[in-house]
């Protein structure tokens, strides 16, 4: 079974206590959608079933790419390559030439930049409140307390500083604490700063054209910006590319055509942000677009991972994590978040 073979090879890397502990709980949250999709689709196609099932391995070596080295990921490829060279679940074929990009820069002790990160994504347990957790997901776990731009980049350059408290450091935001001052450029070339956050609640969805998942979110959140378009709002932090093209491909990317290259460089990364925004049919005024810095700095200090999520409240403090972006928990956090006001 893939699933046992992930597991004892991810034994072999000698990780560190933080990086097993949350290597750990991506295989079991793994196992428990796996679990769950074998006991509530019994009369389903089993063809489905079988392309649902590859979606969440494949889910699960994306968030294991935000938590280990581009060493680790090497050796995890090569120990996890079938005799043969055939296809793995979840459609992974491994890197054809060149190395894997590396997950968004960890946090300092270690750990993926998510606080109380447990499978990899965004971090936080369940929908139960506000706390924190280390335990393993039950489901989707979290934890509560926009048109082309002008020029490629909008005026950004790979040696930008994002945070006015930025001097090197990876620090994370912790649930509760306030987003240090930061300044960002949306596709469309208006600023993303600190003060966009103060007013109404936002939503950040991370994620990139390469994620199946995210292709899939992103149109369910744009549906839910829109219920929401007087209260909140919403916006795509746009990373790095989850399977880009030559490096952890995935079955699904190959059936739809999708092909986007690792980001050389800044300029590329505001293209494929357009190519998502234009092939998803993202609305500027429902969920724009905003392409990260090249070292995901923006992403890694709010514990953003491919397919999770992060809910600010009106003060602009940090209220939730979601390592995997859900749309029922997103609604209650801001349900929760217009009653407490």
């Amino acid at each position: 079974m893939m699933l046992n073979r992930l597991d004892e090879s991810l034994d072999k890397l000698n990780l560190e206590a933080a990086q097993q502990t949350q290597a750990d709980a991506i295989v079991a949250d793994i196992r428990i959608k796996l679990r769950a999709l074998r006991d509530n689709n019994n009369e389903a196609d089993p063809a489905a079933i079988r392309r649902r099932a590859r979606e969440i391995f494949d889910d699960g070596l994306v968030q294991l790419r935000g938590v280990l080295s581009a060493d680790q990921q090497t050796q995890l490829r090569e120990m996890m390559r079938p005799p043969g060279g055939e296809d793995r679940p979840g459609g992974d074929r491994g890197p054809r030439d060149g190395p894997p990009r590396d997950g968004p820069p960890p946090a300092k002790d270690g750990g993926t930049g998510d606080g109380s990160m447990g499978d990899g994504g965004m971090g936080g347990p369940g929908m139960s409140g506000p706390a924190t957790s280390d335990a393993p997901p039950k489901d989707n776990q979290d934890s509560p307390a926009d048109g082309a731009s002008a020029s490629p980049a909008a005026g950004v350059k790979e040696g930008d500083r994002i945070f006015g408290d930025d001097h090197g450091s990876n620090a994370l935001v912790e649930v509760g604490q306030a987003i240090p001052e930061f300044k960002l450029n949306r596709l469309d070339g208006k600023p993303f700063t600190t003060a966009s956050l103060k007013g109404k609640p936002t939503v950040i969805l991370f994620g990139s054209y390469t994620s199946p998942s995210f292709r899939q979110r992103a149109v369910q959140f744009q549906a839910l910006s829109a219920e929401f378009s007087k209260t909140a709002q919403f916006v795509v932090i746009y990373t790095a590319e989850a399977h880009p093209k030559g490096q952890w491909e995935v079955e699904r990317n190959t059936q739809e055509g999708v092909e986007v290259e690792t980001h050389a460089n800044i300029d590329a990364r505001f293209a494929a942000a357009r190519l998502a925004r234009d092939q998803l049919k993202l609305d500027a005024n429902l969920l724009p677009v905003v392409p990260d810095l090249m070292d995901d700095k923006f992403a890694a200090r709010l514990g953003g991972f491919p397919n999770g999520l992060a809910v600010i409240d009106q003060d602009g403090k940090l209220y939730a994590r979601q390592r995997w972006a859900d749309v029922f928990a997103t609604k209650a956090h801001l349900e929760a978040l217009a009653k407490a006001k």
